[in-house]
Formats: C-alpha cells, sequence, structure tokens
C-alpha cells in the first residue's frame, strides 16, 4: 500500500431491516481499485458489510 491517500466511499449494510449504508474510508489502488478500510467503531458481530475491512475491489 504505497499510496497513504484514503477516498470516503460507501458500504451497504446487509441484515438491518431497511436498506442502510454505513461512509467509511478506502485507499486507492489505481486501475478503478480500492482497499476497504473500517470505520474506527467497526464491529463485524454488529455490522454485516457487504465487502468486509481488507476487500479490493
Amino acid at each position: 500500500m504505497s499510496n497513504s491517500k484514503t477516498v470516503e466511499i460507501y458500504v451497504v449494510l446487509l441484515e438491518e431491516g431497511t436498506d442502510t449504508i454505513r461512509a467509511t474510508e478506502a485507499i486507492p489502488l489505481g486501475n478503478d481499485r480500492y482497499e476497504l478500510l473500517p470505520t474506527a467503531k467497526y464491529d463485524p458481530e454488529d455490522e454485516v458489510w457487504e465487502f468486509p475491512p481488507g476487500s479490493r475491489y
């Protein structure tokens, strides 16, 4: 991860009962690819993200 600059993105939360999104940060990897970072209070037991932190897409 040579690029320390981040961008704000939104991730869909699953199992919420209503359509819900969460703002978080991602590291641009180039060629329209990003690595998703967790929020400061990310808890996988509390929120199920469509793409978990560490995912690259």
